[in-house]
């Protein structure tokens, strides 16, 4: 940010490298139907979670979930 603090940091991540559960919470929850378009993991002061850009069609969604499974809001 503009006071030089470190916000995040992130990088794409291969659909072989993306953790069981990340991959387990996409398959149960609504959007089991869709393709995994994207993914990149984000470092955050906060905590880590992957960012999930998931498609269907003309549909695009995207999902923050930290390695555990766990679908952030």
């Amino acid at each position: 940010n503009t006071s030089g603090e470190w916000v995040r940091t992130d990088w794409d991540v291969r659909r072989n490298e993306i953790p069981g559960p990340v991959t387990t919470a996409i398959q149960q929850s609504q959007y089991a139907s869709y393709t995994i378009d994207d993914v990149d993991h984000v470092e955050t002061p906060a905590g880590d979670y992957y960012w999930v850009e998931l498609e269907q069609g003309d549909r695009e969604v995207h999902l923050k979930i930290t390695a555990d499974g766990t679908i952030l809001p």
